[in-house]
C-alpha cells in the first residue's frame, strides 16, 4: 500500500469516526486546550472520575470543535496535556467497573498513550497531513476505556 493510499484509507477511516458524538451540534466557538467543556456534556457520563474524567475534559474541548485550522493547531499544541492524562490512566489504579479484565484495560490505557505520542508526531511533520487520522486513533483508544467503564458517549 503506498503512502498516499494509506493517508487516503486513514482520513476515510477518520471520517466514518467523526459520526460519534453527543448528538449536540458543535459549539460556533474554537476550542482551545484549555477552553471549558460544555456543561451537558459532563453529565453524559456520570461514572467517569479521576484520570479518565480529567483526560476527557481535555480530550473533549478539542475532538468538538469544529473540524479546520484552528482544531488543529489546538489539539497539536494541546498533546503534552493529552500525553499527561494519558499517563496519568496508565500509572492510576485500574477503575473498579474495569477490574473484571484489569489487563485490557492496562493494555488499552497503553495503547491510549502511545496514539497520542504518535499524534504528536504527525503534527511535528509539514503540513500535518496524518492529523486527523492520528486524532481519530486517539479518540478511538479514549472510547476502548469508556466502554470498558460502560459508559457510552
Amino acid at each position: 500500500m503506498t503512502k498516499r493510499t494509506l493517508h487516503a484509507f486513514l482520513g476515510i477511516l477518520f471520517l466514518a469516526t467523526v459520526g460519534c458524538g453527543s448528538g449536540q451540534p458543535a459549539t460556533a466557538t474554537p476550542a482551545t486546550a484549555t477552553q471549558a467543556e460544555p456543561a451537558h456534556h459532563g453529565e453524559q457520563h456520570p461514572g467517569m472520575n479521576g484520570p479518565v474524567h480529567d483526560f476527557h475534559e481535555v480530550l473533549a474541548p478539542l475532538w468538538h470543535a469544529p473540524d479546520g485550522a484552528e482544531r488543529t493547531v489546538a489539539t497539536c499544541e494541546g498533546t503534552s496535556r493529552l500525553a499527561s492524562g494519558a499517563a496519568a490512566i496508565v500509572a492510576g489504579e485500574v477503575p473498579e467497573a474495569a477490574r473484571g479484565d484489569a489487563a485490557g484495560w492496562k493494555a488499552d490505557a497503553a495503547a491510549l498513550a502511545a496514539s497520542i505520542d504518535a499524534l504528536a508526531k504527525l503534527c511535528a511533520e509539514e503540513g500535518r497531513p496524518g492529523f486527523g487520522a492520528g486524532f481519530g486513533v486517539v479518540h478511538e483508544g479514549f472510547h476502548k476505556l469508556i466502554d470498558r467503564l460502560g459508559q457510552k458517549h
